[in-house]
């Protein structure tokens, strides 16, 4: 719906110049991700600032109910840092390194079953079943399309670890039996550049 939005909408490149409270507003480009533990599909609009060194990234995600009990519907934002590091091969710009933090919420409450406290001890499960922060780290690739209304396109492969799969790895008693890449969740997407 996002990308229908956006490229129905007929935007001026002069008038965003002039007017600075529309960068504010108005998305650089639309993302959609598969994986990644923010819903097994994902998509949002993200915005480019500092030069396109900083990416703010909203998406609505989801997990169909033919992979989970019911669906789940949940909703991330991500503050990204890019810096200057890419390199070119013709007209593909590839950057290999971008890195981050996202927060994450999912509606509902399905996991809230577990902390009965009649069921378990109190404190037995101490963090929310719906927030989740995550470090991540990001490599991607670019193209330029120069259509009317698409300017271009980019893949990228996203590797995050989140609280909770940090912290069981970071138990004592869990070194010897994890490794980061255990608690490493990746993700893949496209973003599509107006």
């Amino acid at each position: 719906m996002c990308l229908l939005i956006v490229l129905t909408t007929n935007v001026n490149a002069q008038d965003l110049e002039t007017n600075s409270l529309k960068k504010l507003y108005v998305p650089s480009n639309i993302r959609l991700q598969y994986a990644g533990n923010i819903g097994m599909f994902s998509i949002g609009p993200s915005w480019s600032f500092f030069k396109k060194k900083i990416d703010f990234e909203y998406s609505m995600g989801f997990v169909p109910r033919f992979d989970a009990e019911q669906a789940i519907y949940i909703t991330a934002i991500k503050g990204i840092y890019i810096p200057k590091l890419d390199f070119r091969i013709r007209k593909v710009v590839i950057n290999p390194l971008a890195v981050g933090l996202a927060f994450s919420y999912t509606f509902g409450n399905r996991f809230s079953k577990y902390q009965d406290p009649n069921q378990y001890p109190k404190g037995y499960y101490w963090w929310n079943p719906n927030r989740r922060f995550a470090l991540l780290y990001r490599a991607d690739v670019y193209t330029k399309v120069n259509k009317k209304q698409i300017k271009g396109l980019s893949f990228y492969l996203e590797a995050s670890i989140w609280d909770l799969g940090f912290y069981n790895y970071a138990q004592s008693s869990n070194y010897s039996q994890l490794s980061l890449w255990d608690v490493t969740t990746l993700g893949i997407g496209t973003k599509i550049y107006f």
